[in-house]
């Protein structure tokens, strides 16, 4: 842990700060309260806390819509980490998230490449529906008739999950059926139903 308790403090409030100007949308400032905490947490070799920033930092990139950044973060804290010969305490997450920074870039290989990693332990229906949907776009309809299968018998924290896999399931038999517009319409009802 580190040495002085008054760096501590500092990385720590520099930590927070990432989150605060986000939500005031700051980018410049999020990106230096980044580089502050990383600075503290490296001097200090804080891995628990370099992780952690690591992962919310590449989080924010997603959010401000920039994915390549997010991906480059990410896999920049798996090399650095085994490098070191050091262990990722949320490695399964990390990959979720490098798939997910994937995808959103069209780049469903790869993605599906993390899904896999990701899916050794996290085994709930939204990983199922996201490999799926990859699959599907990569034209693979027995892949992504497998994941939806393995899917709908997953654990769930959304119901409208479940939705979204007989909706892709929908779209492999028949692409913009009716049935595949109305469960939209059903998964969007549910969606917002979660949320409240």
């Amino acid at each position: 842990e580190m040495s002085d308790p008054h760096d501590q403090i500092r990385a720590r409030l520099y930590y927070f700060g990432l989150s605060y100007f986000r939500k005031h949308n700051q980018p410049k400032r999020t990106r230096k309260c980044y580089l502050l905490a990383l600075e503290l947490f490296e001097r200090s070799q804080n891995t628990v806390m370099l992780e952690k920033l690591f992962m919310k930092y590449s989080a924010l990139l997603r959010a401000y819509g920039s994915f390549e950044k997010a991906a480059k973060n990410d896999l920049l804290l798996i090399d650095k980490f085994e490098r070191q010969h050091l262990q990722l305490r949320n490695l399964e997450i990390l990959y979720n998230n490098l798939a997910w920074t994937f995808s959103l870039l069209h780049d469903y290989q790869q993605a599906i490449h993390y899904y896999e990693k990701a899916i050794v332990t996290l085994k709930d229906n939204e990983i199922y529906f996201n490999l799926a949907f990859c699959y599907y776009k990569i034209g693979d309809k027995i892949q992504a008739l497998h994941y939806i299968d393995l899917g709908k018998s997953a654990k769930s924290y959304s119901e409208y999950v479940f939705l979204l896999l007989e909706w892709l399931e929908a779209m492999i038999q028949k692409r913009y059926s009716k049935k595949s517009y109305m469960l939209l319409l059903k998964i969007q009802k549910s969606y917002f139903d979660d949320l409240e």
